[in-house]
Parts: structure tokens; C-alpha cells; sequence
């Protein structure tokens, strides 16, 4: 988790009901933001009902090859990104 501290003040730019010439309040805030170092969406996949999954894998409990799978078998898939770049295993 990053944490990082952040202290401010007023400025007149938020209270511009001030009459000219009158001093604007000045307010002291104090925060801290967390930000998690990786962020996860999980979205439905079709890799099953979507006949993805391929017919010459094993299935469940080294079941041969076209088994069918539970229907209550759910399926997480993964997509890499970065700002830096991109590994060629996740193509």
C-alpha cells in the first residue's frame, strides 16, 4: 500500500463570495491517501459458456479430453497492463 501525506491551505479561489478587500478565512487540511499497489477488476468471463476453453483439454480430476466441466465452474482471467511494458508470456 502507498500512503502519502498531504497538508494545504485556502486560498481566496475558494471563497469567492468575499467582498473585496475583506480577508478570506484561511482552513489548514491535513490527508493522507492511500493508493494499493495493484488494483484488481474481476469481470464475468465466457471461457466456458463461450466454448473458449479448448475441446482437447483434460477436465476435472485428470478427466479425459471433452469432459464437460460443472456449470458452476467459474473461470478468472487475466490481463496485463503497465505503463512500462508489456510481457510477452500474457500475449
Amino acid at each position: 500500500m502507498d500512503t502519502s501525506l498531504f497538508c494545504a491551505t485556502s486560498d481566496r479561489q475558494l471563497f469567492p463570495s468575499c467582498a473585496a478587500g475583506v480577508e478570506a478565512p484561511v482552513v489548514a487540511v491535513k490527508g493522507r491517501s492511500l493508493l494499493p499497489y495493484v488494483h484488481v477488476e474481476l469481470a464475468d468471463s465466457d471461457y466456458v459458456t463461450g466454448a473458449r476453453r479448448s475441446a482437447e483439454l483434460r477436465g476435472p480430476g485428470n478427466a479425459p479430453p471433452g469432459s464437460s466441466l460443472d456449470p458452476n465452474t467459474r473461470v478468472v482471467e487475466f490481463q496485463v497492463q503497465s505503463n512500462f511494458h508489456q510481457n510477452p508470456c500474457f500475449q
